[in-house]
């Protein structure tokens, strides 16, 4: 999954608002996986706050 999410982060053939929006959803759905550990789900969110002020 992580490698992935790294892979759509450099297809620069895609607008890098579509990118990250695509990763934004590749994470939250790892972010709602109940067997993702809690600190992993932690670790999770300042990324996804970071590709949501990309995607706006």
């Amino acid at each position: 999954m992580i490698r992935n999410t790294i892979s759509a982060l450099h297809n620069h053939k895609a607008n890098i608002s579509l990118r990250a929006a695509d990763v934004i959803s590749t994470l939250g759905e790892a972010e709602q996986d109940p067997n993702l550990p809690s600190f992993s789900r932690v670790a999770l969110q300042p990324a996804v706050s970071k590709l949501e002020s990309i995607h706006d």
